[in-house]
């Protein structure tokens, strides 16, 4: 899994720090938990004080309740023009609520139906 991160990045600094991160697949519901994930490191920081999640049993990385998630270990960071790109292992997956995810498409919050069986 790669990120790329502004170097003044915060969240860079934490993971350096941490050596893990977690991405979480956000459902439909959670279109202004996205929204309020688009704003500046401190609204940040505060709105993860309030979400409904758990420590990854992997790394301990805050891991959202969603459709799915994955844990990543820092494998190495690449400067890139301004960013750094960090690269990281995923050791842990998982599924978790079976509402379509949440997409960021052409500027707007888009949903996908969950094909049923």
């Amino acid at each position: 899994m790669a990120l790329c991160l502004r170097h003044e990045s915060r969240f860079l600094d934490q993971v350096r720090a941490s050596g893990c991160w977690s991405v979480s697949i956000l459902s439909a519901h959670h279109e202004s938990i996205a929204r309020t994930f688009a704003q500046d490191q401190d609204t940040r920081a505060r709105a993860v004080t309030t979400l409904l999640g758990q420590p990854g049993a992997a790394t301990g990385a805050l891991v959202l309740d969603g459709p799915g998630w994955m844990e990543c270990v820092l494998d190495r960071s690449i400067s890139v023009g301004d960013h750094t790109m960090i690269i990281g292992e995923v050791v842990a997956t998982g599924l978790g609520t079976t509402a379509g995810p949440l997409l960021f498409l052409e500027g707007e919050f888009r949903t996908m139906e969950v094909a049923k069986p």
